[in-house]
């Protein structure tokens, strides 16, 4: 199973998502590893660098765009997950990503802009999905409310906003999970762990709460 994080906007919790899901899924027993995509950042490849050795291994590879899709189909056949953390851009790169993925997961964070990008998201993934349909493989995406704030306005619109747009458009979900903002999301990446393996219980809650839900509704039914 080829599970990518992409978006086509910096800034909206790409690599937080992905360094959790990997360590909340190994936490799991499954084997895991991230193929690190976003050229330039490498975050998810300094992120495995602080971990600690007593910490579950996290295998990160970093893989040449143009060697995306045949990397993540070996890798799979190595390993139960691979993430892909993927780079932000609406772009042959981001392409290249989906073709690549069985699952996209793309965070949303409330604001205008997180929801323009998303909008813009949409046909393009739609495009490279009938694409991937044409030689035999599919792909499906799920959207992901990241770093909400409880009882804000603009929170409960965005939401309202993408779960209209993901009513009418085929193969693309609204996760039931949601992120909020918590401090732990960021600290616990400097050294080099997820949140299910620090101490804020609420964190901890939602994380395995998001993987719980892709269990059900992608690892098994493939």
């Amino acid at each position: 199973m080829v599970i990518a994080v992409s978006t086509t906007k910096g800034g909206s919790g790409k690599t937080t998502v992905t360094i959790n899901l990997a360590a909340a899924f190994a936490q799991k027993g499954y084997q895991i590893c991230i193929i690190d995509a976003d050229t330039g950042q490498f975050s998810a490849l300094k992120w495995a660098k602080y971990r600690e050795d007593e910490q579950a291994h996290i295998s990160v590879f970093q893989v040449a765009q143009d060697k995306l899709n045949r990397e993540a189909k070996a890798l799979s056949e190595r390993f139960d997950i691979v993430l892909i953390d993927g780079r932000p851009t609406l772009s042959e790169v981001g392409d290249r990503i989906v073709m690549a993925s069985d699952v996209v997961i793309v965070p949303v964070m409330p604001s205008v802009f997180d929801l323009e990008a998303f909008q813009d998201y949409v046909p393009r993934f739609q495009q490279v999905k009938e694409l991937k349909s044409e030689i035999g493989g599919k792909v499906k995406a799920f959207v992901l409310l990241n770093a909400l704030v409880v009882n804000t306005t603009i929170g409960q619109e965005i939401e309202e906003a993408v779960r209209e747009i993901t009513t009418h458009e085929e193969d693309i979900y609204l996760l039931e999970t949601k992120l909020m903002r918590r401090v732990a999301y960021g600290n616990s990446p400097t050294n080099g762990l997820g949140v299910v393996e620090e101490t804020d219980k609420k964190a901890r809650t939602e994380v395995m709460s998001l993987v719980e839900e892709l269990e059900k509704r992608v690892t098994k039914n493939k």
